[in-house]
């Protein structure tokens, strides 16, 4: 009992450090571009010119980088995942050293994948997913934070705009689902489940016997809507609320094959872990300073 009160005392002490969640946050977001980098050089077929992302197609929506020699024809596109997995290993080396001052830290590999993550958002519309734009919101935070390390600030400035950007994304998804019927009904199940892409032979015999999981999608809905309560219900209400969402995304992995989402939303929850110890000890010393 004593080694696990010691576990979280050390738990609770990271928490409070804006480095420390910083730095975790990189690991993550890291190992999140690793993934994606790989299973688009696993699926590089979607870029040749019969693929479902050929160049050929995407130019039409993009005419002016077709102007300039956008790299996104096959295979000239493959040089896109292939640089951000060399810049996040990159990255993922500097972090592994015991410490790292400001000045050690590598712009140029994090804005390389920065830039490969924005050029693949591109080449791939319209299959670019929300887990895409989140990726990229949490690299554009990470990049003025490490640039400003010094500033604490500035460090907790940028986990308050990822935890914000990860608690809107979901309660905007909840609220979308919370006004449209087939969510509410459950009626979405069984499309889902039957999915050429998303669809699982569970979910499918599920939906085959007449399933339609109404109030889990019922509790999806009230889970996503009331989502930033994570900001402000301390300990162990944030884990709880936390552990349902990372629970949520890994289901969606196993289940829909969606293993962008993980690891990219993992890479905010030590952001939310922040803000959330932050917020609770703004309110003690409220209480304090009113007794």
């Amino acid at each position: 009992m004593s080694e696990l009160v010691a576990m979280l005392d050390r738990l609770a002490t990271a928490v409070g450090e804006p480095l420390a969640m910083l730095r975790l946050v990189t690991v993550l977001a890291s190992l999140a571009s690793l993934v994606a980098s790989l299973e688009l050089l696993a699926a590089r077929r979607m870029f040749r010119d019969d693929g479902a992302l050929a160049w050929h197609v995407q130019k039409q929506r993009f005419r002016e980088l077709s102007r300039i020699g956008f790299p996104a024809t096959y295979p000239a596109v493959l040089v896109l995942p292939l640089t951000r997995l060399v810049a996040v290993v990159a990255l993922l080396a500097v972090l592994s050293s015991a410490e790292l001052p400001a000045s050690a830290w590598p712009l140029g590999p994090l804005s390389l994948v920065i830039a490969t993550s924005c050029a693949l958002t591109i080449a791939r519309q319209p299959q670019a997913s929300g887990a895409d734009s989140m990726e990229l919101i949490v690299w554009f935070g990470l990049t003025f934070a490490w640039m400003q390390s010094s500033n604490p600030l500035v460090v907790q400035g940028a986990l308050w705009f990822v935890a914000l950007q990860s608690v809107l994304s979901y309660c905007s998804n909840g609220w979308h689902k919370a006004f449209v019927k087939s969510w509410r009904s459950g009626q979405v199940f069984p499309l889902f489940a039957r999915h050429s892409l998303f669809g699982h032979p569970f979910l499918a015999g599920l939906a085959d016997r007449g399933v339609r999981l109404r109030y889990v999608m019922s509790a999806v809905i009230v889970l996503e809507t009331a989502f930033p309560l994570v900001l402000l219900t301390g300990m162990p209400g944030c884990l709880l609320l936390v552990g349902w969402a990372a629970t949520f995304h890994l289901l969606n992995g196993v289940f829909m094959g969606l293993n962008a989402f993980i690891f990219t939303y993992f890479a905010t929850y030590p952001a939310i872990f922040f803000c959330s110890a932050q917020v609770q000890t703004w309110f003690e010393g409220w209480l304090v300073g009113r007794a």
